[in-house]
């Protein structure tokens, strides 16, 4: 018997698969797939020459693997039932083989409806000889289609977009190779113009208020600094900008993604809840691990305060977007807090992007401008804010200085910087702050002071009776 060479396809029991120039293809009881260059009759035994070869996976078939080095096989079979129990012995000796002008790809793909066994084919592709190309096909078992995969033919790219991917590659892989720059301990430095401190993330522990020394009732909110300590940084080599990144808060290893805690295992920090990125100045930039506190913000200063309203579920609209309802009476049914009409009929025929309608409300990041720290506890890591601050008790706040304060302004108030210092840190107690600190208007009249005399505002002089 011998082997077509037309573009036909024999299919036996098992999976040697030979693909002769041709277009032949075998497939035989065994696990080893061969593609040959000639075609000849293999009950001969006669000696083939491959320009590729596939041996067998554990638990499937690996056929079709195209490379431009050939191997070199003999085929031997002992009884003209060769489809069934071929013999096959190969060579060690294997040479490169250059590509010409034209080459065999080999397109080998699974078929779904004969199982596990799958067809070949072969045919002549132009290519370059600049380019090499390479295809190859699998099934993960011989009784299932699942995870098969198709390498195709690949066709080379403009010589101006390859230099461009070329090149972005190369910029790729080398800013991989790139290490984290060493930061040393931070010493204090004057204030710039360009100076851009790094924030702080703290918890909302709830509100309060005080009197002032006027005698004036301040509401205060309450923020909580837990732990807050530098976790990764971002330079301008790498990232195109420099930030520093926080965690703040404690968790447990198995909360976390195996990649994370093996970051945080790596540079031996403690693991934590919360994290956040602050753009930082060059000069602003500070060590792994290192904390900060709340006295890195002074009594005084105005800072911006990000948090996270509260969430109220799904609402309607008049609770959501404050609507006034329909009619109590006058006919109305069952209409009374609907939205009423969102669109048209034939015109526009659609409901516009935007309507406001029912839905979930709240949890949406909101940022408070310059809003004033009014008292700072160094020794319980609180801060206190006049005002109130988006959130419930308990969520994550993002502090930071306020951006609208000119320059003269913000180093009139004595900002440490980069930081305030830990007592590890300090070459003297002086520049450790503690204790608490407390705003005071010294400069401000009392505004309290005119209600305090006894005298008369209205110009005229009351008398009983």
């Amino acid at each position: 018997m011998s082997m077509p060479l037309g573009p036909s396809s024999l299919m036996a029991k098992g999976g040697v698969s030979l693909l002769a120039k041709g277009g032949a293809s075998l497939l035989a009881k065994g696990g080893v797939s061969l593609l040959a260059k000639g075609g000849a009759d293999p009950s001969l035994g006669l000696t083939w020459r491959f320009l590729a070869s596939c041996s067998l996976v554990q638990g499937g078939f690996l056929l079709c693997s195209s490379t431009p080095a050939p191997a070199v096989a003999q085929t031997s079979f002992s009884s003209p039932s060769h489809l069934h129990s071929p013999a096959l012995s190969f060579s060690q000796q294997t040479s490169p083989f250059q590509w010409q002008q034209t080459a065999h790809y080999s397109a080998c793909s699974s078929s779904r409806s004969s199982g596990s066994l799958p067809s070949c084919s072969s045919s002549p592709v132009h290519v370059q000889k600049a380019y090499a190309h390479q295809a190859s096909c699998w099934i993960s078992s011989p009784g299932s289609n699942r995870g098969q995969k198709v390498m195709r033919r690949v066709f080379p790219l403009p010589p101006a977009i390859q230099s461009v991917l070329d090149a972005k590659l190369q910029q790729t892989h080398s800013q991989q190779g790139q290490e984290m720059p060493h930061i040393p301990d931070p010493t204090p430095q004057p204030l710039t113009q360009s100076s851009r401190r790094v924030g702080c993330i703290a918890y909302k522990a709830g509100m309060t208020h005080e009197w002032d020394e006027h005698g004036v009732r301040v509401p205060l909110t309450v923020l909580w600094v837990d732990n807050c300590q530098v976790i990764g940084l971002k330079w301008e080599e790498k990232h195109g900008y420099n930030a520093l990144v926080l965690g703040a808060g404690h968790s447990k290893q198995k909360s976390l993604h195996p990649g994370v805690a093996g970051y945080y295992i790596k540079h031996e920090l403690p693991f934590k809840r919360q994290v956040a990125e602050f753009p930082v100045s060059l000069d602003a930039r500070l060590p792994l691990g290192f904390e900060v506190t709340s006295a890195h913000y002074i009594p005084g200063q105005t800072v911006d305060v990000v948090g996270w309203t509260k969430w109220k579920g799904f609402q309607g609209v008049m609770k959501r977007w404050n609507f006034k309802g329909m009619p109590a009476t006058h006919g109305n049914s069952l209409s009374h807090r609907h939205g009423g009409a969102i669109g048209g009929r034939t015109d526009p025929g659609k409901v516009w992007k935007g309507k406001k309608m029912p839905g979930n409300m709240g949890d949406e990041r909101r940022t408070v401008h310059d809003c004033l720290v009014y008292k700072v506890d160094t020794d319980r890591n609180l801060i206190y804010i006049r005002g109130q601050v988006p959130g419930p008790a308990g969520r994550m706040v993002l502090l930071r200085d306020a951006f609208n304060v000119q320059h003269e302004v913000r180093s009139s108030w004595g900002l440490p910087f980069p930081t305030a210092l830990l007592p590890a840190h300090a070459d003297s107690e002086q520049q450790v702050s503690r204790g608490v600190k407390v705003y005071q208007r010294a400069d401000a009249p009392d505004p309290y002071r005119a209600y305090s005399d006894d005298s008369d505002y209205f110009g005229v002089k009351w008398t009983k009776g």
